[in-house]
């Protein structure tokens, strides 16, 4: 099965990232699946601390404390949005445009293992979540508070075009070819997904 590796080693405003590269993975369907898994492999910074809520249950606010954060957009600028929680909290969304919310608090399995100074994490994606034709992604990660805030990103602000840094620049957002790795996401039916089909 098909997958995309890549780590973190920029912050949003591409500086050198002074610790343990944050590692995302993205692993294709087995035969009888429709599914994209995500693999988080991270530093543990408790910082800030677990939040509450219900491990591997949504929590709004989320994207607040320490996250990664996956996205993943096509030519019409639709996209899904999945922020991970080291402590087993997450959050997913659909959004069509520029922070324009379709779905929110989205379904997903999500599990985590914690250690002492790394974390890991496993969140099963259905197909149908992402949008048609996925061509574009970019992955964030977040830790600290206030002036201490860490944006780390994969594709950043390398021309300085934000004083603050801006996850939803979808112009920021660099190449993926998703058609290798959810061959599904890039056929003729997948138009007739359940989440995106009033909106398309």
């Amino acid at each position: 099965m098909a997958t995309e590796r890549i780590k973190i080693t920029k912050t949003f405003d591409n500086k050198d990232v002074h610790h343990a590269p944050v590692t995302v993975i993205l692993k294709g369907p087995t035969e009888n699946e429709d599914n994209l898994t995500i693999f988080v492999e991270a530093p543990l910074f408790n910082d800030p601390n677990d939040p509450g809520g219900i491990s591997g249950q949504p929590f709004d606010t989320i994207w607040e404390y320490e996250v990664v954060e996956v996205f993943l957009l096509n030519d019409q600028d639709n996209y899904l949005e999945v922020i991970l929680s080291p402590h087993g909290q997450h959050y997913v969304l659909i959004q069509g445009g520029y922070r324009n919310k379709l779905k929110v608090e989205m379904p997903i399995e999500y599990t985590t293992t914690k250690e002492e100074t790394r974390w890991s994490g496993k969140a099963i994606i259905p197909g149908s979540y992402l949008p048609p034709k996925v061509t574009k992604w970019n992955v964030y990660a977040m830790h600290g508070t206030g002036e201490t805030r860490h944006f780390e990103s994969l594709h950043g602000d390398i021309n300085g075009k934000h004083e603050k840094p801006d996850f939803h620049d979808l112009s920021l957002f660099g190449p993926i070819d998703m058609g290798r790795i959810l061959p599904n996401n890039w056929s003729q039916e997948y138009y007739s997904s359940d989440e995106w089909r009033d909106y398309l």
